[in-house]
């Protein structure tokens, strides 16, 4: 979230004064209107971990979740896009069904998933749904 240079207080993004101590990268980069995968986050994380380690500079890594330190550490699967048409309809099955009915149906396509998204996780949800209506696979196969 320390991406978004609009939420500095929500983030508790570093003050000015620790900028100041050592590069920071990726900090403040992104406008709060711009969505950013996981997937473009490593996209630019990579970059910018390439440009420092070619100038011969040590690296930290600091915050974000255990999705993107795994995405870093050990990449992530190579989904093909989702047409936005595919995505809308399983935004619009989800508010439609309700989270329980939604989930059964996503059982039936892809039963791991269904079972291992935490109750609530509405993007995962319909992100496990979108990705077996566009390719065929399942997103578990896919990962």
């Amino acid at each position: 979230m320390q991406l978004y240079r609009d939420l500095p207080v929500l983030t508790a993004a570093p003050t000015t004064a620790d900028k100041a101590k050592a590069p920071h990268h990726l900090l403040g980069q992104a406008d709060g209107a711009d969505p950013w995968s996981t997937g473009r986050w490593l996209a630019a994380a990579e970059a910018a971990l390439d440009a420092i380690a070619a100038r011969g500079r040590p690296v930290v890594v600091v915050g974000g979740t255990g999705l993107y330190f795994h995405a870093l550490t050990e990449g992530l699967a190579d989904l093909p896009a989702v047409p936005a048409a595919v995505r809308q309809a399983a935004t619009a099955a989800l508010a439609e069904l309700g989270e329980g009915p939604f989930r059964d149906r996503l059982a039936m396509v892809d039963p791991r998933a269904a079972a291992r998204i935490e109750a609530g996780d509405r993007p995962r949800l319909i992100r496990a749904f979108e990705v077996h209506a566009a390719t065929g696979p399942a997103l578990s196969d896919w990962q």
